[in-house]
């Protein structure tokens, strides 16, 4: 009779009611072919959300895995499957939370921890994230994307050692799978294919956790072998771009941007990283053509700091206003990715805008997340300098300038609007000049 039931409920849309009388018919002892039929029914629902989701039909999608679920409450496949549907349109929140779902009708899902771990890392929730693909990995210790997403989670975290640590495990994992594809008597073109996309992948993301940590000549060798896998994988050529970016070589960076960009034209962070070196270059106008058009499009916020760098694009063409609606607007979609750089750029808008007291407010704020962080350091020196306040400038400036990420042309561009009091100035012109020499390169 609940069976019965929840059939007619069902039909009519009544979701709610029609799962408790399932449930209360499978608690009861459903009869076995009873049983049956409620799986098939909800297998046809399941197989006809994952085929709308494919065609980005989400609405549909939804409606019918709602079914699935509604006939089998533990039908952790099509919880998964739902999860995706919000994922796809960029609301992780709502993602996470049917992950979970699908993980309370199955605890041993290890795709599933995979999953909630990558939305997680899109809502900055990393030390979450980090657990769940600890989960993933506990439970399959050769599962590839796990460690993959471990990795990830790290270079989020700033943690390189344990970043390269995992990448390196993962590419350890997948180049047996490659060496034992090739090895098959019928060769399967599009298995061994997929198997050197996915090291391209694994040896660019080393590259990357290589170049955060300062090596960049070993971020090229990895970058190297992962072209030779895959000379079509996006993400290579991006990532050797940042490298020359690094080198501060903003022409070979766009390049590299641009050959992302042919290869995969959604590839939203090239064109973030390619607005920052048209700013570099003082092409404004590209820049924000770059970063409007992501903005727009990038509903999953794969960039997600696109409208910082809008609001940094802004500030440099002295658009104050249009600089801090951007970077406010970032803060509020993206309120723990407010890190150390955000508030030191926020700072400098403040300044240029003539309120230091603001200025250092922000540049403070940006010191207690990170005080290693040497452009606040940097920052907060020009902020007393325009201050004249003396002391506190040249005492900020040799913290900032011990650390060697501060340059001679940095300083030099920022010389006569930040820091002409310091040379001008007799009493301390002698140590301002003595600390360039010291420690500028």
């Amino acid at each position: 009779a609940y069976y019965q039931r929840g059939l007619l409920w069902l039909e009519v849309g009544r979701l709610k009611e029609a799962s408790a009388d399932f449930n209360k018919a499978e608690s009861l002892g459903l009869e076995s072919a009873l049983m049956t039929n409620i799986q098939a029914k909800a297998m046809k629902y399941y197989e006809e959300g994952t085929a709308a989701i494919k065609q980005n039909d989400f609405a549909k999608a939804r409606k019918a895995l709602d079914n699935a679920v509604t006939l089998r409450p533990r039908y952790a496949d099509a919880w998964f499957a739902q999860a995706q549907t919000w994922e796809k349109q960029g609301n992780y929140k709502k993602a996470v939370e049917l992950y979970g779902r699908a993980l309370q009708a199955n605890d041993k899902y290890h795709e599933g921890y995979y999953a909630r771990g990558m939305a997680r890392l899109r809502l900055n929730e990393t030390e979450d994230a980090l657990r769940d693909f600890g989960t993933a990995v506990d439970l399959e210790p050769t599962y590839i994307d796990g460690v993959k997403g471990r990795g990830n989670a790290y270079i989020a975290m700033k943690k390189h050692p344990e970043a390269k640590e995992d990448l390196t495990k993962a590419i350890n994992l997948a180049l047996p799978l490659l060496a034992q594809a090739q090895k098959e008597k019928k060769e399967d073109k599009n298995k061994i294919q997929t198997f050197k996309n996915q090291l391209a992948e694994l040896y660019s993301l080393l590259a990357y956790a290589r170049l955060l940590s300062g090596e960049g000549s070993a971020a090229q060798a990895d970058l190297k072998k992962a072209f030779d896998y895959s000379e079509n994988y996006s993400d290579a050529y991006r990532y050797r771009g940042l490298a020359h970016q690094q080198e501060g070589d903003h022409k070979k960076a766009n390049g590299d941007f641009d050959e992302a960009i042919k290869r995969d034209a959604r590839n939203y962070p090239a064109y973030r990283d390619r607005a920052v070196s048209h700013i570099a270059l003082g092409r404004f106008g590209d820049a924000m053509n770059d970063l409007n058009l992501v903005v727009r499009a990038d509903s999953q916020g794969v960039a997600s700091d696109a409208l910082l760098v809008r609001g940094i694009a802004n500030a440099r063409q002295r658009k104050y206003n249009e600089a801090i609606q951007d970077m406010q607007s970032f803060e509020r979609k993206f309120p723990k990715a407010a890190d150390a750089r955000y508030y030191t750029e926020l700072g400098m808008v403040r300044l240029d805008m003539g309120n230091a007291a603001e200025a250092v407010k922000q540049l403070e704020n940006a010191l207690k997340l990170d005080n290693t962080y040497a452009p606040a350091q940097y920052a907060l020196a020009c902020t007393y300098a325009q201050q004249s306040q003396w002391e506190n400038a040249l005492a900020w400036l040799e913290t900032a300038f011990k650390s060697g990420r501060i340059s001679r042309d940095q300083v030099k561009a920022d010389e006569d609007r930040y820091l002409r009091g310091l040379k001008d100035n007799k009493d301390h012109r002698r140590k301002y000049e003595s600390l360039k020499k010291s420690y500028l390169k």
